[in-house]
Formats: C-alpha cells, structure tokens, sequence
C-alpha cells in the first residue's frame, strides 16, 4: 500500500495539471516544515490584503480599479523583454503562453468590463451586450483548462465536469433568451451588477470543480475559490440579500480571479518566492476521486433543470407554470412515506391544480382530494360531488 501510494504521489506530482499549478500557485513542490513565517505566508498574506483593497475599490473606486489592472500586464512583458522566467516558465514557452493568455481572459476580457459596466453607468441594453460576452469569456475560462493534457483519471473526469458547466451555462443563456429576460442587471445604486445566468447550484457545481483542478499541485491554488465565495457573501449582507446568491458569481468572480492571477505572476519574478519553500501536491486520490464523481452527478441534475427551464420557456410557461424536477421527487417522496396526496408545491401558479388520488384503498373509490393553490386564499379540499363535474 505505501509503495502503491507513492507511484501514484509521484505520477500525480509530475502530471501536466501540478505543471501549470506551479507555474500559477509556486515553484518547486519542496514541502518546507516548521517556523512562524516564510515565502509562502507572506504571498499569501499579500495576496489576501491585495483582494480586501480589491473588493472596497470595485464598490467605490471601479475606475481606479480598472486602471490599476490595466497595467497588470507589465510583469509579462518584463519578463518577455528581459529574458526572465516567471516561476521557472520561460517567456514564449507553452507553459508560458498559457498563463499569459488566461491573465487576458480574466482580466483584459472581463474584469475590465464588468468595472466599466459600473463605472460608466450604461444603460440595460449595453449591460445585456456585455454581459453575453462575459458569459462566453466565462465559458472560456472554463474550456481554457481543457489545454492542460491530463492523463490521470481524475483530471480527465473533471475535464468532462468543464464540458458540461459550459453547457449548464449556455442553457441558460438560451432559456433566458427564450422568455425575453434580462442577461444581467444593475443593481439600483449601480454599484453591483446580477448576472442571471449563474444559479446558487451551478456555483456550487463550478467551485468543486475549480477546487479539483485547482488544488492538485496543493491547497495554496485553492485560495482563490475562497476570495470569491466571501466576497459573495459580503455583497449579498451588503445588499440585503435582494438576489440569488448565485447572481453575485459573474461580479465577484472575474475581479477576485484576476487580482490573484496578477499577485502571483508577478511574484514569480523575484527569486525570494520562487526558490522558497512550497507545499507538496494534495494526494487524496480515493476523496477527491469521489468528490469528482458526486459533482458530475449534481451536474447531470443541474442540467436536468436547465432542460426544464428551457422547455418551458420554448412553450410560453412561467416559471411559476413549471412544476419542477425537485417538486416531482418531493411530491413522490411524501406521497410514499405518508401515503396520502402531498400539498402542492409552494411555488405553483394561481390556476395550477396538483391532483391525486387518495392511497388508501377504503376511500379510493368514493373520493378523490384535489388540492386548488389560489394565489393568498390557501387550499381547500373538494369532494367528487361538489366539483360539478
């Protein structure tokens, strides 16, 4: 089992993924213990003072912000320039090509934008064109990590998770198309912009899905999941809850991601962070290889949803008219575990009926409860009779 257990640390260690995660997150993979402090703690604590700046200045200052990033690219062409590597990548590599080329999806393509939108004040429909673009940058982030070569069995298993949230996300880009809504909102004060093409599931979905690919070469890549997720969570306080968690995603996701992309290319310039100590990759093969299987299920699900969603919105149904996947499960879930007709779902349109007959074989045959959801007014149980019909 040891012997086992190091073929496969090793075979992961040196496997394209942990490639690209030093070339982002560190260098050597030399596992340094003991001591208060080093390289990494005061990366990470830069790091994480850069993204609490970056969160007040995209609420207050978003032009300044957007100036600041539009100058983030600096260290690449330092790095081309002169010669030198960025965390051991040299300048025109394909390693080094790769990192370039995902700072201008995150920053160029879409952090700069979504700062813009609030900067500028645009109006709805310029909101609604930027943010189908940013749904396609979004879409290529995503597909981006499919340029990573993988061949060990849980990085080409979460390189089919990427497949379908890219497909989750153009359902829904095309359900809400269908119904005549809105892409993307601005906020009333204008400060914060809801993307409604990202659902509370999906984001859960994306985020052990990124946590996966992120955290192979250690946990240290992982850390940007959490500056997104808690920026998230300040917007919706600040806020007042007023949508979805998911819609904050599209906000917080490309400013957080960029800042943090920035940081560390630009630390992987100077020898101090470079040739300090790292931490070795995660080997949790069995865990992680679970987490994979369970999100793809999830994924199966989400799409099940969107398929609804799109179906209805083909037929000219409310979301109030469709009764759901989740509703359908519940409602045969309650009718087997108490044997009688379950209520129906909260959520059903004012002329929606939810009819079943009653388990119980003594009262089958001579009366059948219907349950009538009327707008405030309630249910209420009629007899066969009294229907009239």
């Amino acid at each position: 089992l040891v012997r086992s257990s190091e073929s496969r640390a090793q075979q992961f260690s040196t496997s394209a993924s942990v490639r690209l995660q030093r070339m982002v997150w560190g260098g050597d993979a030399a596992s340094s213990e003991g001591g208060a402090w080093g390289p990494p703690m005061t990366l990470l604590t830069i790091d994480a003072i850069v993204q609490v700046v970056t969160g007040l200045a995209a609420l207050h200052s978003p032009c300044a912000l957007a100036a600041v990033i539009s100058v983030l690219w600096l260290p690449y062409a330092y790095s081309y320039i002169h010669g030198v590597d960025i965390w051991h990548l040299a300048p025109g590599s394909e390693d080094w090509n790769l990192l370039f080329i995902k700072w201008i999806i995150v920053n160029a393509a879409a952090a700069m934008p979504i700062l813009l939108l609030t900067a500028l004040q645009l109006g709805p429909k310029l909101v609604n064109g930027v943010a189908f673009l940013l749904n396609i940058i979004l879409a290529g982030n995503i597909l981006w990590t499919l340029a990573v070569d993988e061949e060990d069995t849980i990085a080409k298993l979460n390189a089919v998770q990427a497949v379908m949230l890219t497909i989750s996300l153009a359902l829904q880009v095309f359900t809400l198309w269908c119904r005549g809504d809105p892409l993307a909102e601005m906020s009333s004060d204008g400060k914060v912009v809801y993307f409604y093409t990202t659902s509370t599931l999906w984001v859960v979905s994306y985020t052990i899905w990124n946590f996966v690919f992120a955290s192979a070469g250690g946990l240290e890549g992982s850390s940007q999941v959490l500056y997104y997720l808690c920026f998230m969570a300040f917007l919706a306080h600040a806020t007042g809850n007023a949508k979805s968690f998911g819609f904050y995603f599209g906000f917080t996701r490309s400013i957080t991601l960029g800042m943090h992309l920035s940081v560390k290319s630009s630390a992987g310039l100077f020898p101090y962070f470079v040739d300090g100590p790292q931490d070795p990759p995660l080997d949790q093969y069995w865990f992680i290889l679970f987490t994979v299987y369970a999100n793809l299920l999830l994924t199966c699900v989400i799409i099940g949803f969107d398929l609804e969603r799109l179906w209805g919105a083909r037929h000219d149904k409310s979301p109030a008219e469709l009764t759901g996947l989740s509703d359908i499960l519940s409602a045969l879930l309650v009718s087997a575990a108490f044997k009688r007709p379950p209520p129906p779902p909260p959520h059903m349109g004012n002329t929606i009926a939810w009819s079943m007959l009653r388990s119980s074989e003594a009262d089958s045959a001579a009366y059948e409860a219907i349950w009538i959801h009327v707008g405030g007014l309630g249910e209420a149980e009629m007899d066969v009779g009294e229907r009239g019909e």
